[in-house]
């Protein structure tokens, strides 16, 4: 995984809906992405979701990072570029559709493929 091969560690923050966390992860590690996460962080195992900050800083703690130095990226407005923005990420966001976040993304994509580059100009 190229983050992790830049020294960066990598976290999953996921609100659940009606798929447990306990499902979702037995399901990462069956199709062999669970191993790619430093942390994971469920929704329902938290009691907890995003854009809740506490979320945010929950998982922060687990790779034992800060806001400051962190990127989070995601497809929701609301939850993932709003949400990882108040908490005191920086945000790219893989937009989808024509919703706008209310706070503006740091960097937006197209595909998930397209982060890399934009994590490394970021952090340059």
């Amino acid at each position: 995984m190229a983050m992790r091969d830049m020294g960066l560690k990598v976290a999953l923050i996921c609100n659940t809906g009606s798929t447990p966390g306990v499902t979702q992860r037995v399901f990462l590690d069956r199709v062999g992405l669970l191993k790619f996460f430093d942390a994971v962080t469920f929704s329902d195992e938290e009691q907890l979701s995003k854009p809740a900050k506490q979320i945010f800083d929950r998982t922060l703690d687990r790779i034992g990072s800060t806001a400051e130095a962190a990127i989070h990226v995601g497809d929701h407005h609301r939850n993932d570029v709003d949400g990882a923005k108040r908490a005191g990420l920086r945000a790219i966001w893989l937009r989808r559709g024509d919703s706008l976040p209310e706070i503006e993304p740091d960097a937006e994509i197209e595909r998930l493929g397209q982060a890399i580059g934009v994590v490394r100009r970021l952090l340059a």
